[in-house]
């Protein structure tokens, strides 16, 4: 089979992944895996890193990514960062996202690099502190965040894609008000893995990510319970075996692996943002967990020209308490095109 063939139909945050088991991280994997290029030569081959962080008490969320082809050396890069809902991402009060920048900047390492957008990687200590910046004085916009490691690397079972928990410190200027940023958010990394940017047709696949603490924190990615009525049944069918692609927990301090999920999300008609989730969960040791989610803000974003993502701060509520995180809601279009009237 080609590396053209082996690349088709090849979307890796849609796919079931094995839920018996994490994968190895070893501290390599934050460079870039450039022996992987001559394995997989295809376009589609993708290696990405991507910062959050928010300031829950003004409702903003800041959203940092690059996205990197390594066999075509370009790179899609940039920031945005906002308050409230957006139906249009021009209207966040930062945006500035760059779809080609020449791969050349990770010449000395895949966590250090500028960019001409203004945004910047320094990875102080390669997976435990790393710094994003940016700045624009013309818009009165800038960032200097400082992320540092509170949990281990949470790897997939494919050994190429990990989240981590981070403690977000330092000041956010959005269009001249000062922020001060003191929170926990998830990073990612992934590589090795192909991104195909064909249209899929089925339903929204949701990326839910919150960290109350280095005690308590999660990633559950997969779509819809049919069971709970959601308001695509019985116009798209969830692929594989089960709505879970994959998730894990940190429960009081010790990471555990999601088995089973059932969720709902609620849209607004008109921009089919969520506006709010209902997640049920079982992990690998038998117990049941409720995570609700209430969205404080959003904007659309489009990865790639197939697809809509909104971006989701989302206020979560578990046994009592309330912190904050984010869903990422991939639709493609034949789900937009049914709903969007």
């Amino acid at each position: 089979m080609t590396d053209r063939q082996n690349a088709q139909g090849k979307t890796f945050f849609v796919q079931n992944h094995d839920l018996t088991k994490f994968g190895n991280y070893v501290p390599r994997d934050e460079d870039i895996h450039r022996e992987i290029m001559a394995e997989k030569p295809h376009f589609a081959l993708t290696e990405t890193q991507y910062y959050s962080f928010w300031v829950p008490e003004a409702g903003i969320h800041c959203f940092n990514w690059a996205w990197f082809h390594p066999n075509l050396n370009s790179v899609s890069v940039g920031t945005l960062a906002w308050s409230g809902f957006h139906r249009n991402p021009l209207t966040c009060e930062l945006f500035n996202f760059y779809n080609h920048h020449t791969g050349d900047v990770f010449k000395d390492h895949f966590g250090r690099a500028s960019f001409e957008n203004g945004f910047s990687i320094y990875a102080e200590e390669p997976g435990k502190r790393i710094r994003i910046r940016y700045d624009d004085p013309e818009r009165g916009n800038s960032f200097n965040v400082l992320q540092t490691a509170v949990s281990e690397h949470l790897m997939w079972p494919t050994s190429n894609h990990f989240e981590q928990v981070m403690h977000s410190t330092g000041e956010l200027v959005l269009r001249g008000m000062r922020y001060e940023v003191d929170c926990f958010s998830v990073r990612d990394r992934s590589w090795g893995e192909y991104r195909v940017e064909a249209p899929m047709n089925i339903p929204p696949n949701h990326w839910c990510v919150g960290a109350l603490d280095a005690n308590f924190s999660f990633t559950i990615v997969g779509m819809e319970d049919e069971a709970l009525d959601p308001m695509w049944k019985d116009k798209f069918t969830v692929p594989g075996d089960s709505p879970l692609r994959f998730g894990w927990m940190i429960v009081d301090g010790e990471k555990c692996l999601v088995q089973k999920l059932s969720m709902k999300a609620e849209y607004d008609p008109v921009d089919l943002m969520p506006r709010s989730y209902i997640v049920h969960v079982e992990d690998d040791r038998g117990r049941a967990h409720t995570l609700e989610g209430r969205v404080v803000g959003a904007t659309p974003f489009s990865a790639w020209q197939n697809m809509n993502c909104p971006i989701c701060l989302t206020e979560w509520t578990y046994k009592g308490q309330t912190f904050t995180g984010e869903v990422q809601t991939v639709m493609f279009p034949d789900f937009i095109r049914e709903y969007m009237k």
